[in-house]
């Protein structure tokens, strides 16, 4: 599926972090033992702790696949996005992210995530 342009907004120091403290997990392991569930509590704190500790915050909207691919926030482009991992064109990760409208919309293509970059 093909994106639409993908709208890119920097967001102030204070609305991103903001932002960050309310961070909903966003890795899982699927498992529902106290190991798994202690697995996914570390992984997302450190994912947290990366959104708090970001240089820039963007929010991106757009339409099409779950992927802001091709999207330029600061001086890197996006080229994948999975396991809380914002990787670059380059293939290196740059950051981390949120989805805050995963598959949206009456035709569940409306997408919008908060990208925050650490490198």
């Amino acid at each position: 599926m093909e994106n639409s342009p993908i709208r890119v907004q920097e967001l102030d120091a204070s609305t991103g972090k903001g932002m960050a403290h309310s961070m909903r997990p966003q890795f899982e392991t699927g498992g529902s033992t106290p190991k798994a569930r202690l697995v996914e509590d570390a992984v997302n704190a450190a994912y947290r702790s990366q959104a708090l500790q970001a240089r820039k915050r963007y929010k991106l909207n757009w339409t099409g696949s779950n992927i802001p691919r091709g999207a330029k926030v600061g001086e890197h482009i996006i080229a994948h996005t999975q396991n809380g991992e914002v990787v670059t064109a380059e293939g290196g990760v740059v950051g981390t992210y949120e989805r805050t409208v995963p598959s949206g919309g009456v035709a569940r293509n409306e997408q919008e995530m908060i990208v925050y970059i650490t490198k």
